[in-house]
């Protein structure tokens, strides 16, 4: 009986399911990473009640967001005080909502009403340095055309 070649047949499957667990391993560690702080989690609840809130706005209306938790979480995950302003971002041309709590990533959300969002930034309540909100207010969209 020739049994040439089944120990090479048989290496090359065992590295096969090796680079497959370690491919496997190496997204579940992202995964893991990216929420372990809770910031993914918050990036996505901010852009999209945000989003919610402009797509069932009519103009004129001023909104107000508490968002003390995302800056805490922004500030354990490196971000600077002084940069704390830019975690939350209004696009009007593109319809976006961008939230960033982590140096180096963040979460976009689109909205569809054809309103625009002016006059947005974040303060502190009352002069609390633990408290913060995102104000804004909503106008009527540019017409297209």
């Amino acid at each position: 009986m020739n049994r040439k070649g089944t120990f090479s047949n048989q290496l090359t499957w065992n590295i096969a399911y090796l680079i497959l667990f370690i491919l496997f391993f190496s997204g579940m560690l992202f995964f893991v990473l990216r929420y372990q702080n809770g910031a993914a989690i918050w990036e996505e609840f901010y852009a999209v009640e945000i989003a919610k809130m402009i797509d069932n706005a009519e103009p004129g209306e001023e909104f107000y967001l508490d968002v003390s938790e995302g800056t805490s979480i922004a500030l354990k995950s490196g971000m600077l005080r002084e940069n704390l302003g830019n975690i939350i971002k209004i696009d009007n041309v593109r319809n976006k909502v961008i939230v960033k709590l982590r140096p180096n990533s963040g979460t976009v959300y689109r909205y569809f009403s054809d309103l625009d969002v002016v006059d947005w930034k974040l303060e502190q309540v009352s002069g609390e340095i633990d408290r913060n909100r995102f104000t804004f207010r909503i106008i009527k969209g540019r017409e297209n055309g």
